[in-house]
């Protein structure tokens, strides 16, 4: 049973429960060509289903706080690896400012944190 539907029999309100369990994007697409264009995630899970160009990608949020993450996962039929940005000013897996991180292969996944305002680190480790 979904952690969602064990909070509902529990007695908490479904409202609650379902933001408590994260929300999902199930067909996300990369778009932009830099940072400042790229897709902006907003749920805490993210299924790329379309990447376009190999300069497409999608920036993490500007309003994390420590201990957010985002769950990332690029669907294997992908031509091109997705791109993804820190937001303005910041670094992922302690890289240089506003640099992202290549998608390694389709088909691939990872997580991201949130250490600080502006600081990101993937688990697995994904190199840029």
């Amino acid at each position: 049973m979904a952690l969602s539907k064990r909070m509902i029999a529990t007695g908490m309100a479904a409202q609650q429960a379902l933001a408590a369990n994260g929300q999902v994007t199930s067909s996300f697409a990369c778009l932009g060509t830099t940072q400042a264009t790229a897709a902006p995630i907003a749920t805490d899970i993210i299924y790329i289903t379309s990447s376009g160009a190999s300069t497409n990608g999608a920036i993490l949020p500007n309003d994390a706080v420590p201990g957010d993450s985002v769950q990332i996962m690029a669907a294997s039929g992908l031509t091109t690896a997705p791109k993804i940005y820190p937001p303005l000013g910041g670094t992922i897996n302690g890289g240089t400012a506003n640099a992202a991180i290549n998608m390694t292969t389709t088909g691939s996944s990872f997580e991201l944190f949130c250490l600080g305002p502006l600081t990101w680190v993937s688990v697995p480790y994904t190199p840029s």
